[in-house]
């Protein structure tokens, strides 16, 4: 080698000069993408305006192009560093430029579907990339990992080998690092609370426009037989709940690519009230909802299982020498309900999906009124035992189609069959100074059967990166056949046919202020009318007796509706949220009100004059308002468990209460990849 110093020396230069563009063409302005293999068709786009070709094994990738595949076809990409990108069924990427090395490089957007991604260390120091998705950030330096971005923006991330750093977009500061066989989820738009709580909350403040447990009872027992003249008002319309979603319209569960439940708890109890309302109110509602892939087909099966159990009263009690009163009302609600789902995503990109649900509510009620004044001279009371049982049946077709820019449109039709039975046993007693201790019984009973149709539809859009938007709307129809008889008295039978319909519409705006604040706001607008005759039987003593809990002294015939929601949430620190919420309610019902008069007739012997009531409809315009907050502290333990103190209040009857919201989501591993 001494002996060919020229030669030795030009091979030195040589390598020195290889090794120089090897390593400047893995990290540099060298470093190239290009296709490895293409299984199935799968479309490039050149740029976002230009129009799609069949991309091609070898073909060479450049920043800004974007690949989707379709059903079943896959894209593994190669990078002349080592790395390799694998974009699996129903994907939509864009590569971002990632040949700048001044930083970590950004690899890919992940509009939507599932990527596996290998980045490999050179020559044993860090290669720095990152990707995005609609609500997430994923920084590596060398591992290998899955990432699965759903329609809504939802982005799971598993890792199979190093580490990988994850945190919201609207939330740069909330870091996590997942290690190997460990995962991670991550919403779009926070885990921003979505429910009003406490006692009786549940009914969505339907009865609060009229106030009384007996009102909260009669409405919710209708209500499961007759629903079209409640308007209920819209909550986070812009930010998509997959769960939630799925269950409304079962199209929706296409969008599940991996076997995902989430289990919600909910208890609440209330504060008393002017002292004369005990701490005993309560409410629970659990909910456990699942969703599974068929794994190598295009099916998704799942359901939910959930409970609602209430109990309220009311008690007073007043003694004194010369007079002694008691008041007590007790309410209790049970009710269980459990679905099937099944969603089917079919076309080349599978951006359509149509869905079948059923579902079944049952669940039954009781009501108490003890009402009671007694003095020397004068004892008057009152008893009141309703019973209930209700049950509902529902089966809905969902259709949903994506367009551009993740633009989504689910439409729905649901039909029911729905029906509810109440007894009710009247008592009263009375004596005066003049006549001796007398009582009245009165049971009667009420059915009501109902077959009811539903259409609607939600659209959801993104305006900027953070502002999104969503509109919904539904129209419902019933044919309602009622039935009330005295059952003392059988002669006594009324029997009613009539139609309702209910028509909604809502908007939602979602806005992220900053990367730690987001905000919300919603708008809902309804009507209802119901054909519905102003009238009720009289028994034979010319006595008015409605079947209902609170007396039933008015008939609803036709109403309108407009609610304003609006709700705010920041990420005070690490997994601390604190968010707040309110909506304000005004609606506008024409009442046909009982007002009986009386007209006499003689005079007994003893000078007791004798008349005879009659019963009269009288139309009346109302308007009411409801309005309910609350405030919520959280903490997000892991992504996927989260647990929430909320403290609601009604503005109106001043109505507080204290409740636990957690939410634990799982995962089982089940993908739809074969």
């Amino acid at each position: 080698m001494q002996g060919h110093p020229i030669p030795l020396r030009l091979t030195l230069v040589v390598s020195l000069f290889l090794l120089t563009a090897i390593r400047a063409h893995a990290q540099g302005d060298f470093l190239r993408a290009h296709v490895r293999s293409v299984t199935g068709i799968a479309l490039i786009y050149a740029t976002p305006q230009s129009g799609a070709f069949a991309l091609k094994r070898n073909a060479t990738i450049e920043p800004g192009n974007r690949i989707e595949t379709g059903q079943n076809s896959r894209v593994v990409i190669s990078l002349t560093d080592g790395g390799q990108i694998t974009v699996l069924p129903n994907s939509k990427v864009t590569l971002k430029n990632f040949r700048d090395a001044k930083s970590a490089r950004e690899l890919l957007d992940i509009m939507v579907g599932r990527v596996l991604v290998k980045i490999h260390h050179f020559g044993g120091k860090p290669n720095p990339y990152r990707l995005n998705s609609p609500s997430a950030s994923i920084a590596v330096r060398g591992t290998e990992f899955i990432v699965d971005v759903q329609l809504g923006g939802e982005t799971l991330v598993v890792v199979r080998e190093g580490l990988v750093e994850v945190w919201p977009r609207n939330n740069p500061d909330n870091k996590r690092l997942v290690t190997p066989g460990s995962r991670v989820i991550v919403r779009p738009g926070g885990d921003i609370s979505s429910v009003f709580l406490g006692p009786g909350s549940e009914l969505n403040g339907k009865s609060r426009f009229y106030g009384g447990l007996g009102e909260d009872y009669q409405r919710s027992v209708d209500s499961v037989a007759q629903n079209s003249d409640e308007i209920s008002p819209v909550f986070f319309s812009a930010f998509p709940d997959q769960h939630l979603d799925s269950l409304e319209n079962p199209a929706y569960a296409a969008e599940f690519k991996n076997a995902e439940g989430r289990l919600l708890l909910l208890p609440s109890v209330s504060e008393p009230y002017l002292n004369d309302r005990p701490l005993s109110d309560y409410s629970v509602s659990p909910q456990l909802t699942f969703f599974t892939p068929i794994p190598g087909s295009r099916l998704v099966v799942g359901g939910a299982a959930s409970a609602f159990g209430v109990r309220s009263q009311n008690l007073a009690d007043y003694f004194s020498p010369n007079n002694t009163s008691h008041y007590r009302q007790v309410l209790r609600l049970t009710a269980f309900n459990i679905s099937f789902i099944a969603a089917y995503s079919f076309g080349d990109q599978g951006k359509t999906s149509v869905g079948i649900g059923v579902d079944r509510l049952s669940g039954d009620g009781n009501f108490l009124s003890e009402d009671s004044y007694g003095s020397n001279k004068f004892y008057n009371s009152y008893y009141d035992n309703s019973k209930a049982r209700f049950a509902r049946t529902r089966l809905t077709f969902g259709l949903t189609r994506q367009f551009s820019s993740g633009n989504k449109l689910g439409l729905y039709y649901r039909h029911g069959i729905n029906s509810s039975d109440q007894e009710n046993q009247y008592t009263q007693e009375y004596k005066d100074g003049t006549r001796p201790r007398a009582s009245a019984f009165l049971n009667g009973k009420t059915d009501i059967s109902n077959l009811s149709s539903e259409i609607g539809a939600r659209f959801r859009a993104s305006l900027t990166r953070r502002l999104i938007y969503g509109v919904e709307g539904s129209y419902l129809y019933e044919r309602i056949d009622s039935r009330r008889k005295l059952l003392n008295q059988p002669t006594i039978d009324n029997h009613l046919h009539y139609l309702a319909r209910r028509a909604r519409l809502g908007a939602g705006l979602g806005f992220a202020l900053t990367s730690r604040i987001l905000l919300d706001f919603d708008i809902t607008g309804g009507l209802f009318n119901n054909d519905r005759p102003p009238q009720e039987f009289i028994n034979s003593n010319g006595n008015f007796f409605a079947f209902s809990a609170s007396g039933g002294s008015s008939i609803n015939i036709k109403g309108t509706s407009v609610s304003a929601h609006a709700a705010v949430q920041t990420n005070l620190w690490r997994g601390l949220l604190l968010s707040a919420s309110s909506i304000k309610t005004v609606r506008r019902d024409l009442l046909y009100e009982y007002s009986p008069t009386y007209r006499y007739l003689y005079t007994y012997s003893d000078g007791i004059p004798a008349y005879e009531l009659i019963d009269r409809y009288t139309p009346n315009k109302t308007r009411n308002t409801i309005w309910l907050s609350n405030i919520s502290l959280g903490w997000k333990f892991k992504p996927n468990l989260i647990a929430e103190y909320l403290y609601s209040i009604d503005h109106q009857y001043g109505d507080r209460s204290h409740s636990l919201r957690l939410r634990y989501t799982f995962n089982l591993g089940i993908t739809s990849e074969k």
